[in-house]
């Protein structure tokens, strides 16, 4: 059967301003990939998010509704199901939906925000699901599926316990969790997987278009870019010890992601933090080229 309609692929770039990238006038070069893209794309010199966290957004992204209306503001937060979601209003309209996500806040909470999805996969998470699967040892698929509901009961403690939150932000966890738990989930595992699940998809002869969702997390804190990235934008931090100290300690400082500095930080501390997110823009930017090539 000929497709007539368009296959959709919404991409959600997690906490990436738009003041770093090249295309709005930014001068290090920190997304080349997405610069070429936009050059011949519409762009929108005035868009303004509806809320500050994920999500609160991602509900409005999804229901075309402010905050206000939907009301899911907090992390235990349900969406209601008298607001259609996007991935329902269009496997309703007869498309195949597939949903790949890095942010627990989408992947892991029971918020309704994973409504309408034939196949959703959460990459944030110490037992990540991916599309390969059934291609998995029998013995690795028969432990994933009792460790899995588990794994996912205790990431909803998280957000429904407000003394469970405090102390994961204790210097000595975040460390643990952000690494173990794959908070950030997996940029490149999460794209290769999309660019396969595409390409097979319509090499098998399928009927109905496809809408894919991505949420990439890589510039979300804690930053721990590659070191070429780190040279592709900031190459003067080679070799700077202090810098690297710094930004080791303020990874592990949870509760300072999100509150503002005490003390005030000095300027080149600043401009680390600055260096270590470009850089990170720079990695998601060179793996989204897989997408758009």
């Amino acid at each position: 059967m000929t497709l007539t309609r368009p296959n959709i692929l919404f991409i959600v770039l997690d906490t990436l301003r738009r003041d770093r990238l090249g295309i709005y006038g930014h001068n290090r070069p920190t997304s080349p990939r997405l610069d070429d893209f936009a050059a011949e794309a519409t762009r929108f010199e005035r868009a303004v998010a509806p809320a500050q966290w994920t999500v609160p957004s991602h509900a409005s992204m999804f229901t075309g509704v402010y905050p206000g209306e939907h009301q899911v503001v907090q992390g235990n937060s349900l969406l209601s199901g008298a607001y259609a979601t996007v991935a329902e209003l269009l496997r309703l309209g007869g498309y195949h939906t597939l949903g790949l996500c890095n942010n627990p806040l989408v992947g892991v909470l029971d918020n309704g925000l994973q409504r309408g999805f034939d196949e959703f996969y959460n990459y944030a998470s110490a037992v990540p699901q991916r599309p390969n699967e059934a291609q998995r040892s029998r013995l690795y698929r028969e432990w994933m599926k009792y460790f899995q509901p588990f794994a996912h009961r205790v990431g909803n403690q998280f957000a429904k316990n407000d003394w469970l939150f405090r102390v994961s932000l204790n210097p000595f966890w975040v460390p643990i969790w952000s690494k173990y738990i794959n908070f950030k989930g997996n940029t490149v595992n999460s794209i290769d997987d999309l660019v396969d699940y595409w390409q097979a998809y319509f090499a098998g002869g399928a009927d109905q278009p496809l809408f894919a969702f991505l949420n990439l997390m890589q510039p979300h804190l804690p930053f721990q870019p590659p070191q070429q990235y780190i040279d592709q934008v900031a190459p003067e931090l080679r070799g700077d010890r202090r810098a690297y100290q710094f930004m080791g300690r303020f990874n592990a400082d949870g509760a300072a992601w999100a509150s503002p500095p005490d003390p005030v930080l000095e300027d080149w501390q600043r401009d680390t933090l600055s260096a270590f997110y470009e850089a990170e823009i720079a990695f998601q930017d060179d793996h989204i080229g897989k997408l758009l090539d």
